[in-house]
């Protein structure tokens, strides 16, 4: 008995071990270690949503108008801002006509992109708008000698025969060159998972420079707005604090029908929902009214741009090539590939940032992938039919999430297609420019301030009395803002010798967000410290990734723990003995390692609704992580094995995120207990077998 007793220990201890590294190696699904139901649901309640529309949320139709265009006077100020500058630096002058087609196209691409992009893109509610970043390097490709600005009283002379557009267009297709190469290379970066290789780097530490500094380095932007003239911005501030935090609770009466009550009083919670709007009526009205009665400033008066409504046309359709064929230059390649680089590295920051702001687990690998990859195609699309400037993330409007509590796709969607409508109908796109920029200074300064406590936030999960992360954040910040504003006062401080190289390296270091959180990534990365020091176990776990880290898996040797390993072990050897007769004999059971179809298989049943039916916890989770799911293929591409190996579709099974152990040999996985889990076929951050 003593020697079937220890071949069944043998048997059972093989078993146990190739189970675990099957588990362990196996890379080609994820799983998630169950908790304590308890600790779940005691989680949850610690944490009250404050989102009043989740990402899939439907408002009413009326609603969902009054949400986009919430939105969009958040970035209309901002996305206006782009071709305007821009018509400038390729010498436009006073061809209003002009300057309206291409505000028309600017507007029609940030529709198109912002509907790509929630979509199929990262599924996050993130509108797309002009990339302020591309200007200064526009700016210096229009400094060479040969695309400066000539004479243009010949052209516009009132008996010329020289068409103005010969001065104009080979600039505006020069440029439209370098940006549609770039964002090829952003599409390869997206495309092809590169860009998920950094992600499994990257932590707070890395998001919290990148992401803060997004919204200092916007402070010259508010400035430029709300200086126009500072009371009515005050004024514009102030409604928005009223409406959005001190009447937030405050419930408006307003009539209504049904058939069954008939003709009753509903409660509306006005202010919660549309603080932008109503602060954007009230001061735009009052502006009306001091332009009525004449004693407003010229920088105050709501007729300032009525040339733009009058020289609009009622119709205009945007199509690639309408300026001429584009053109390449390695200047134009060089300094448009620096700034695309900085803009994904802000816009990795803006979708967590994001996804933060609207209650959601933080996307995975194959959804910034996606996300990025989408993002270079719209820049490629802006490029081909000659916008001027190229799309990004806006992160003015992930922090409108946050004190307008509306996260819902379905408005983003709507203020998609008002951009695109803006771009068709010439004059929807020209009213929209005519709010007064004091109006505009005061909604973008709330914004950006919303933007930078969103970075600020993930401070919560990093160790702070720890000398090497406050070492770490607080140079990055200050390094951050103190290069590009370096760069800025001496603009001919750098000196290579190669005019080219000096721009690209000039724009680079320009960039506040790209030098912080460069830096910061270099340092988190580099100098020694721990998962818990440096804020990535609970960054991860708390936010709900996909992969959830018991205690036992960072080896912290609580008793506690050690006990229930015992525990759950002493339970596994029972389960293995089975009675025979009336004697104490045991016989060996057999146990079945799955293979990884198998797992992928189970993984796929599982969103189905094919196995065991998960927990309400579970189920929430789930439903959370499929937000990032490509709408209507997503089963069909389960079905293709093939596609496990695409790094932008869901299934993607090699997602870069993970905290397994890269040497199996002396670390906690030789003390690792079998635990009960459930297999997702939906690929993410800890997408690996974590054990």
């Amino acid at each position: 008995m003593t020697r079937i007793a220890r071949l069944v220990s043998a048997e059972t201890q093989t078993s146990r071990t190739l189970q675990m590294a099957s588990l362990c190696c196996s890379s080609l699904a994820a799983a998630t270690i169950i908790k304590d139901e308890k600790k779940v649901e005691s989680k949850s309640e610690k944490t009250k949503p404050q989102i009043q529309y989740g990402v899939e949320d439907v408002p009413a139709p009326h609603l969902c108008l009054l949400f986009g265009l919430q939105q969009l006077f958040l970035s209309i100020s901002s996305t206006i801002t782009v071709p305007l500058v821009v018509s400038v630096n390729i010498c436009i002058g006073d061809l209003y006509v002009e300057k309206a087609k291409l505000m028309s196209t600017f507007l029609f691409m940030c529709g198109v992109c912002t509907i790509l992009q929630c979509l199929i893109g990262v599924r996050l509610p993130i509108l797309q708008g002009g990339c302020h970043k591309f200007l200064p390097a526009i700016a210096a490709l229009m400094s060479l000698e040969t695309w400066k600005c000539p004479d243009m009283s010949p052209y516009t002379a009132a008996n010329s025969t020289l068409d103005p557009g010969e001065v104009w267009k080979p600039r505006i297709r020069e440029i439209q060159g370098g940006i549609m190469v770039a964002s090829l290379f952003q599409i390869l970066v997206g495309s092809t998972g590169l860009l998920g290789v950094l992600l499994q780097y990257i932590g707070p530490i890395t998001v919290v420079p990148t992401v803060s500094l997004v919204g200092f380095s916007l402070i010259e932007v508010a400035q430029k707005f709300c200086q126009a003239h500072w009371g009515i911005s005050a004024f514009t501030v102030g409604l928005l604090f009223l409406f959005s935090l001190y009447l937030t609770n405050v419930n408006v009466p307003f009539p209504a029908y049904s058939r069954q009550d008939g003709c009753h009083i509903i409660r509306y919670p006005l202010f919660k929902l549309m603080p932008v709007i109503l602060a954007v009526v009230i001061a735009w009205g009052l502006c009306a009214l001091l332009t009525v009665f004449d004693v407003a400033p010229a920088s105050l008066r709501t007729d300032a741009k009525s040339v733009v409504l009058e020289s609009a046309d009622w119709f205009f359709f945007p199509y690639p090539g309408q300026w001429g064929v584009p053109t390449v230059s390695v200047a134009g390649v060089i300094a448009m590939l620096a700034v695309t680089i900085s803009s994904v590295i802000e816009s990795v920051g803006v979708f967590y940032a994001c996804a933060r702001t609207c209650e959601v687990p933080p996307p995975p690998a194959h959804a910034v992938n996606r996300g990025i990859a989408v993002e270079g195609i719209g820049s490629l699309f802006s490029g081909a039919v000659g916008s001027g400037g190229a799309t990004t993330s806006y992160s003015q409007n992930v922090g409108a999430i946050g004190f307008t509590r509306v996260a819902s796709r379905s408005a983003f969607y709507v203020a998609g297609a008002v951009f695109l409508l803006g771009g068709i109908v010439g004059k929807v796109g020209a009213f929209l420019t005519t709010v007064p920029d004091p109006v505009l200074g005061g909604i973008v300064l709330v914004s950006f301030g919303m933007v930078t406590s969103v970075g600020l936030a993930a401070l919560s999960f990093i160790d702070m009395s720890s000398a090497r992360n406050m070492t770490i954040i607080g140079t990055s910040l200050l390094v951050g803002l103190m290069i590009p504003r370096f760069i800025e006062q001496h603009p001919t401080a750098i000196n290579t010798g190669i005019p080219d190289l000096d721009r690209v390296i000039a724009v680079v270091l320009g960039t506040s967000m790209f030098v912080g959180g460069v830096m910061a990534f270099l340092l988190d990365n580099t100098v020694p410290g721990t998962i818990e020091e440096r804020g990535i176990e609970k960054w991860r776990c708390e936010t709900e990734f996909e992969t959830e880290i018991n205690e036992e898996d960072v080896d912290t040797g609580n008793q506690s723990q050690q006990d229930d390993d015992k525990k759950q072990e002493s339970e596994a050897e029972n389960a293995t003995k089975i009675p025979n007769g009336s004697n104490n004999e045991t016989k060996p059971t057999h146990i079945d390692i799955p293979t990884d179809e198998a797992i992928l298989a189970q993984g796929s049943r599982k969103r189905n609704g094919d196995i065991q039916k998960m927990t309400p916890s579970q189920e929430t989770k789930q439903n959370k992580r499929s937000i990032y799911d490509i709408p209507l293929i997503t089963p069909y591409l389960e079905k293709l094995p093939f596609t496990r190996y695409m790094p932008f579709l869901p299934n993607f099974a090699f997602s870069q995120f993970s905290f397994s152990c890269k040497k199996c040999k002396g670390c906690r996985r030789n003390k690792w207990k079998p635990s009960p889990i459930v297999l997702t076929s939906s690929a993410g951050v800890g997408d690996q077998f974590s054990s």
